[in-house]
């Protein structure tokens, strides 16, 4: 690759889930800069309250994506495979406990190196915000909060591997999907969810993600009639899916780019 042309870098951003905005210096900075994650436990969420999912995905040394607990729950269900109590209530300080039971239950039952939500956002084409949307932001921050009061009772320095979250914007994901191979393929619109769960199923079929958790695979597979479910377990395995080959990417040209550098220079 010729790391002298803004189109490379460019590229390399766009495989890495880093913005393309900028000159030279700034990608090739941002590039450099940016922190490698770690890929092995890693659990995203599609935030909701009756339609949580999550997936808890790791990267094997041959590049394959192995699933380890993938589900969509409904949070208000107490018999909700979370073991979360709802209280029928959508006042903060209700919101609060819930978010609470959430950040706690999934730190203490999976022990991920990073957290990932589905960043909640406006979607266009609607006049008004939907409440449902509101309530759901609200969770997303109270998340953010309870973690940076649970790492700075925790330093980095008495803790090796500290717990990360990130909120990814939904089109980001999306933008690097729509170029892989197996959806040029499919010749259609990463907008359209019946679309995206055509595509993880070929990742599936190809062998290029494996799902280790029967009952995972099974409830994913259920009939048509089920669809919703599938839409949000899809969404959910596809974030964790491209983080962990966005952060593949990433140190593969950092190292490359250093390299290439260390030549230059």
């Amino acid at each position: 690759m010729d790391y002298s042309k803004l189109q490379t870098l460019q590229h390399i951003c766009k495989v890495s889930g880093l913005s393309r905005k900028g000159r030279k210096a700034d990608l090739l900075q941002r590039i450099l800069s940016t922190p490698v994650y770690p890929t092995n436990n890693v659990i995203s969420i599609d935030l909701g309250i009756k339609n949580f999912a999550y997936c808890l995905a790791s990267r094997t040394e041959g590049a394959k994506v192995n699933i380890h607990e993938w589900a969509r729950e409904d949070l208000t269900s107490p018999t909700n495979g979370l073991g979360i109590k709802w209280i029928e209530d959508y006042q903060p300080q209700y919101l609060a406990r819930l978010a609470f039971q959430i950040y706690t239950t999934l730190t203490s039952r999976f022990r991920p190196s990073i957290i990932l939500l589905e960043h909640q956002r406006y979607r266009s084409g609607i006049k008004t915000i939907p409440e449902w949307t509101l309530r759901v932001n609200a969770i997303e921050a109270m998340l953010h909060c309870l973690h940076v009061n649970s790492q700075s009772q925790d330093p980095s320095e008495s803790n090796p591997s500290p717990l990360s979250l990130l909120s990814l914007a939904p089109r980001t994901v999306y933008s690097y999907v729509s170029a892989l191979p197996e959806f040029v393929n499919l010749n259609s619109n990463t907008k359209t969810k019946a679309t995206r769960v055509k595509l993880l199923n070929e990742m599936l079929n190809l062998g290029k993600v494996s799902v280790l958790n029967d009952d995972a695979l099974k409830n994913f597979e259920l009939p048509v009639k089920y669809s919703s479910k599938k839409d949000d377990m899809t969404d959910a395995a596809m974030m964790a899916i491209t983080w962990i080959e966005w952060q593949h990417k990433l140190r593969q040209h950092q190292h490359e780019l250093r390299s290439y550098l260390e030549l230059k220079s």
